[in-house]
C-alpha cells in the first residue's frame, strides 16, 4: 500500500475510534492495514455471537422448545430447512447411533471402602470429552474403552470388582440426564493388555514421536503384535456387540475410533459390517516415511486403517507422511484429499483439534480464579513473568526451554531480578530409570541457572512439580506476559490454545515450538525451533520487548482462531464429514460388482454363435515382474489359451504393449491374435488369418513386401511381414521415426538420473517404466518428461501419456480401444460379428478397450462382460482381486468346451 493511501486510511481512523490509539505509536502503512483488518474481523466475529444467541433465544421462546428451555438442534446430516435426516428424511436421530472407541475412558474410576463406585472426568480428558458437548444434541453416543489409566490396569481388575463398575455405568446409561452419553467399560485378557501396552509405549509412540528405537536392545518382538492385534480385535467385538444391542440398521451406526493404539480397528470393523461409517483420528503426528519404515507390522498397520471412510489428522503435514507411506508400502494410488484402496476412496482430512472456549472464557470470570490470580500478581509485582505448563516427558523439551532461560540472561543482564520463568510440570506415573534421570537433569538444570543469576530478593526459575487444578491454571495463565512452549514434537499441544483464552486482557505473547501442530494453525504466535537455543533467547528478548500494539494485534489473530476452532466445532464437522464420505464410498462399492463367474461361464455355454475375447497380457495373464522378460507365461496358462483358442466359436485376442517378436516366441502355434504395442500392429488367429490378414485397415493404402520412401535426401526401407497389419499409415512411419528419435535422447536421460527405473524401445512407441523407483521423484520426474516430451513433439504423430507406473510415447489415435474397434468392424462386414465378448485388463490403457466394447455394443443384442483385476475405478463391469482368478475363470470356461457333446 502506497503512502498516500496510508494517510487516507488514517485520516478516517476517528470514525473508527482509533485515532488516539494509533497516534502513540510507531507504525508502517502495511502494519495498518493489518491491523484494521484484524478490528474487523473481531467486529465480524462479535456481530455474529451476538445473531447466534438472539437466534437461541428466539427458538427457545418457541411453544414447542419452551418445556426443554434449549434450541432444536437438528439430527447429523440433516437438512437445515427441515431438520430431517438427508440419509433417511423420515427417520430422526433415535435411528441413529455413534460408538465411540478409544484405548481408555475419559474417566476417573474409582472404588471407595465401602463398594460404591465413583466416575468423573479426569482432566486429563476434558478436551475430548468437551469435543462432543455438541454432539450429543444431535446423536445419542455411546464412548467404549477401559476405566483404569491403562488397559493393565482394567485388565488386572477382580471380576467382583468389574461387575461393580459395568453395573454403575449400566445406571448411568439409563439415567435421563445421561441417556444421550453413555460409557461401556472394557476389559481385554491381562496378558494382552500388557504386551499390546508394551507395544504401544516402547514401539509406536517413541517412533511417531520421531524418537528412534533403543540400538543396544531388541524393543520390538513379534508376540507384542500379535497382542496388539487381538486387543484389536476384542474392541472391534465389543463395538460390533454394542451395535446389535441398539437394533439399528447397520448404514445407521457411525464409529469413531481413536489413536494409534486402535489403529487395526477400522478394518476389523469393515470386513464385518460393510455398510458402516467408520471414522478414525490419529491424536499424535504421523512420521516421516523413514520413521515409519522402521516399524515391523507397518503395512499391516497401514491396511487397518485404510478400513476407515475417513481418516483424520491435525495437520496437512501428518496427512502428507500418511499418504507417502500408503504409496510407497502398499502401492496404492494416492491423492492430496484420498487414497485409492481398491477403487474405494479413502477420505484424508485435516482437522485440527483446539478447546472448550466457553469453559475457559467462563474460568476467568470466575471468583476463584481471580482470587488467585491476585497472589500470583503480587507475588510477582514489578516483573515479567514467563510460563512454561507441561508434563515431565523428554518430548516436551522442558532442558531446551531452561537452556534458552539462561542464554537468555546471560545476553541480556539487564532483565536479572526485572524476569521470573515459572515452570510447572506434570508428574508422571511412570518409574523407569529414564524417568528419573530425565527428572534428575532438569533440577540440576533449574538448580544451576538460579545459582548463577539469582538475586537477594527472587531466583529467575520458579519450577514445581504439581498437578494443577483447573482454576489453578487458568489464573497462572492469566498472569504470564509470555508462554514458552518448547515441544521437540507434539501431535497439537493445546496449552497454546488455553494460554491464548486466558489472555483476552493481557495479550500475552505465545512462543510456540515449529514440532507442534498448533504451530501450523496459530498465526501470530512466535514459531521457533527448540533445539537452537539461541533462537528460543531471541524470542523471548522480542517478546520482552514487543510493543503493546504489536501484542494487542498478534493475540487477536490468536484468539480469533482458538474461538473458531474449539474442540466441539472440531468433533461436529468430522461427524458430518464422516456423513458425508461415508454415502460417497458406498455409492462407490455399489458400482464395483465381483465377477459372478459362474453367470458368465452359463451365458457362455448358452451362446451359440461366435465369442470374442480380448485379453491384456502383463498384470491380467500374468503377474507383473520388474523385469519385463521375466513374465513368460506358464505352461498352465499356454494350456488354457490354447484350448480356449481351439473352439471353433472362439476368436481369442492377447491385446498387449509387448512387441510381435515377443508374443510370438511365447505364444507361437497356441492360436491366438495379436494387438501388440497397444494396437500399433496386429496378426489375426492363424486360422483366421487368411481371410482377415491380407486386407489392410480401413483408409489405408496397401504396400508390398518392401516399400521404398525419399525422406531428406536419405532412403528409408522398410520391410513387412504380410501377416501383420499397421493401424498407421505407411507415411506417417516416417515421421513417427524422427519422433521417436527425439524423445528417445530426452527419455535416455531420464532415465540416467532415475534409479532403478528403466527405459524399453519397441517399433512404433518408448514406455519409461518406474515401477522399482521411489514414487514421489519418480512421479515427479514423469511429469517433467510428459511436459517436455509434449512440447518436443508437438506436430508430430506421436502423443504423450502415463499408464501404471509407465509413461508412453505412441502414435496418436493408436490404442487398445482403436484394434478392438478394428477387430468388431472386420468381423461385422465379414457377418461373423460375435453374439458375447469377454475382455479382461487391469491398467489404464485397458479402459479404452472396455469403453469401445460398450460403444460398439450399444443397441446390439450381444452378451458383455468385462472384468478390471484389483478392485479400482474402471469402465469394466465386474472385478477380480488378483491374476490367480482370471486363470481359475478361464480354465473353468475352457472345461464347459471340452464337457460339451
Amino acid at each position: 500500500m502506497d503512502s498516500g493511501l496510508g494517510r487516507s486510511l488514517t485520516s478516517e481512523l476517528p470514525v473508527l475510534g482509533l485515532q488516539d490509539e494509533l497516534d502513540s505509536l510507531q507504525f508502517d502503512d502495511v502494519f495498518v492495514e493489518e491491523y484494521l483488518l484484524a478490528k474487523l474481523q473481531d467486529s465480524q466475529r462479535r456481530l455474529q455471537e451476538v445473531r447466534d444467541y438472539k437466534h437461541a433465544l428466539d427458538e427457545a421462546a418457541r411453544p414447542e422448545n419452551v418445556s426443554a428451555n434449549l434450541p432444536p438442534r437438528q439430527p447429523l446430516g440433516a437438512s437445515p430447512k427441515t431438520g430431517a435426516s438427508l440419509l433417511h428424511p423420515k427417520k430422526g436421530r433415535r435411528h441413529q447411533r455413534l460408538f465411540v472407541a478409544s484405548f481408555r475412558l475419559p474417566l476417573t474410576v474409582e472404588i471407595g471402602d465401602d463398594g460404591e463406585v465413583k466416575s468423573s472426568i479426569s482432566n486429563g480428558s476434558l478436551g475430548l470429552f468437551s469435543a462432543f458437548k455438541d454432539l450429543l444434541g444431535r446423536v445419542p453416543i455411546r464412548w467404549l474403552g477401559a476405566p483404569g489409566q491403562t488397559f493393565h490396569d482394567a485388565a488386572q481388575l477382580p471380576p467382583d470388582e468389574r461387575s461393580k463398575m459395568e453395573r454403575h455405568f449400566q445406571k448411568r446409561r439409563h439415567r435421563k440426564s445421561m441417556g444421550l452419553l453413555s460409557y461401556v467399560p472394557l476389559f481385554p485378557d491381562a496378558e494382552d493388555a500388557a504386551a499390546h501396552q508394551e507395544f504401544c509405549n516402547s514401539v509406536m509412540w517413541p517412533l511417531f514421536h520421531y524418537i528412534p528405537l533403543n540400538l543396544g536392545e531388541r524393543t520390538y518382538h513379534v508376540e507384542m503384535f500379535d497382542a496388539y492385534e487381538r486387543v484389536n480385535r476384542f474392541y472391534a467385538d465389543a463395538l460390533i456387540q454394542e451395535w446389535k444391542r441398539t437394533g439399528i440398521d447397520e448404514s445407521e451406526a457411525m464409529f469413531w475410533i481413536h489413536d494409534f493404539h486402535l489403529c487395526l480397528v477400522p478394518k476389523i470393523l469393515r470386513d464385518r459390517l460393510p455398510n458402516a461409517r467408520i471414522g478414525y483420528f490419529l491424536h499424535t503426528p504421523f512420521p516421516a516415511g523413514e520413521i515409519f519404515r522402521a516399524l515391523a507390522p507397518r503395512k499391516e498397520l497401514l491396511e487397518g486403517l485404510l478400513g476407515a471412510d475417513l481418516l483424520g489428522f491435525h495437520t496437512y503435514d501428518y496427512a502428507r507422511h500418511f499418504l507417502s507411506a500408503c504409496e510407497r508400502l502398499l502401492g496404492v494410488t494416492v491423492q492430496p484429499d484420498h487414497v485409492d484402496n481398491k477403487g474405494i476412496n479413502v477420505q484424508v482430512g485435516i482437522y485440527p483439534f483446539g478447546i472448550d472456549a466457553d469453559t475457559f472464557r467462563a474460568a476467568m470470570k470466575q471468583s476463584t480464579v481471580k482470587d488467585i490470580r491476585d497472589e500470583l500478581l503480587e507475588s510477582f509485582a514489578g516483573k515479567k513473568v514467563l510460563v512454561g505448563v507441561d508434563r515431565l516427558d523428554y518430548i516436551k523439551g522442558i532442558p531446551h526451554k531452561l537452556l534458552a532461560v539462561e542464554h537468555f540472561l546471560e545476553c541480556h543482564p539487564e532483565w536479572i531480578g526485572r524476569v521470573v520463568m515459572l515452570q510447572v510440570t506434570t508428574p508422571s506415573m511412570s518409574a523407569s530409570e529414564e524417568y528419573h534421570a530425565f527428572r534428575s537433569e532438569i533440577l540440576e538444570m533449574v538448580g544451576r541457572i538460579n545459582g548463577r543469576f539469582a538475586t537477594l530478593e527472587d531466583m529467575p526459575i520458579h519450577y514445581r512439580e504439581v498437578t494443577m487444578t483447573f482454576e489453578q491454571m487458568c489464573a497462572l495463565y492469566s498472569v504470564a506476559d509470555v508462554a514458552i512452549i518448547t515441544s521437540l514434537r507434539d501431535g497439537m499441544n493445546l496449552v497454546s490454545h488455553e494460554y491464548i483464552m486466558c489472555q483476552k486482557e493481557q495479550n500475552g505473547v505465545l512462543i510456540l515450538s515449529e514440532f507442534t501442530g498448533a504451530a501450523q494453525n496459530l498465526p501470530g504466535a512466535l514459531l521457533v525451533n527448540p533445539w537452537n537455543v539461541e533462537m528460543v533467547s531471541d524470542a523471548i528478548f522480542q517478546s520482552l520487548e514487543m510493543p503493546d500494539f504489536e501484542r494487542e494485534l498478534k493475540h487477536q489473530k490468536l484468539y480469533r482462531h482458538v474461538v473458531m476452532h474449539t474442540a466441539s466445532a472440531w468433533g461436529v464437522r468430522f461427524i458430518d464429514d464422516l456423513v458425508k464420505f461415508s454415502a460417497i464410498r458406498k455409492a462407490k462399492a455399489m458400482q464395483l460388482i465381483p465377477m459372478p463367474k459362474h453367470r458368465v461361464r452359463d451365458s457362455y455355454r448358452a451362446t451359440k454363435g461366435k465369442r470374442l475375447f480380448f485379453f491384456d497380457y502383463d498384470g491380467t495373464l500374468r503377474k507383473y515382474e520388474s523385469q519385463p522378460e521375466l513374465a513368460e507365461p506358464s505352461e498352465r496358462l499356454l494350456e488354457v489359451l490354447r484350448r480356449l483358442a481351439s473352439c471353433d466359436q472362439n476368436i481369442v485376442f492377447i491385446v498387449t504393449g509387448r512387441q510381435k517378436n515377443t508374443v510370438m516366441d511365447w505364444f507361437r502355434g497356441v492360436g491366438l491374435g495379436f494387438a501388440v504395442e497397444h494396437g500399433f500392429s496386429m496378426r489375426w488367429p492363424d486360422h483366421l488369418r487368411e481371410k482377415f490378414g491380407g486386407r489392410r485397415m480401413s483408409g489405408l493404402q496397401e504396400y508390398g513386401e518392401q516399400e521404398t520412401y525419399a525422406t531428406t535426401g536419405n532412403t528409408l526401407v522398410v520391410k513387412r511381414d504380410e501377416t501383420w497389419n499397421d493401424l498407421i499409415s505407411p507415411h506417417d512411419l516416417i515421421a513417427m521415426r524422427d519422433a521417436l528419435e527425439l524423445a528417445g535422447s530426452l527419455l535416455r536421460r531420464i532415465e540416467d538420473c532415475t534409479p532403478t527405473s528403466f527405459l524399453s524401445r519397441k517399433e512404433s512407441a518408448y514406455s519409461w517404466h518406474f515401477r522399482d523407483a521411489d514414487p514421489d521423484f519418480a512421479v515427479s520426474r514423469a511429469h517433467d518428461a510428459r511436459q517436455a516430451l509434449e512440447e518436443v513433439l508437438q506436430g508430430s504423430p506421436m502423443e504423450v501419456l502415463m499408464g501404471q507406473k509407465i509413461l508412453y510415447v505412441r502414435p496418436r489415435g493408436v490404442h487398445k480401444g482403436a484394434a478392438v474397434a478394428e477387430v468388431l468392424r472386420r468381423l461385422d462386414l465379414e457377418g461373423e460379428a460375435p453374439d458375447w465378448v469377454c475382455s479382461i485388463g487391469d491398467d489404464r490403457t485397458d479402459e479404452d478397450m472396455f469403453k469401445e466394447i460398450y460403444r460398439n455394443a450399444d443397441g446390439k443384442d450381444i452378451s458383455v462382460h468385462t472384468c478390471t483385476v484389483g478392485r479400482k475405478s474402471t469402465s469394466a463391469k465386474y472385478y477380480v482381486q488378483h491374476v490367480d482368478e482370471v486363470l481359475d475363470f478361464l480354465e473353468r470356461l475352457a472345461q464347459v468346451d471340452v464337457n460339451s457333446p
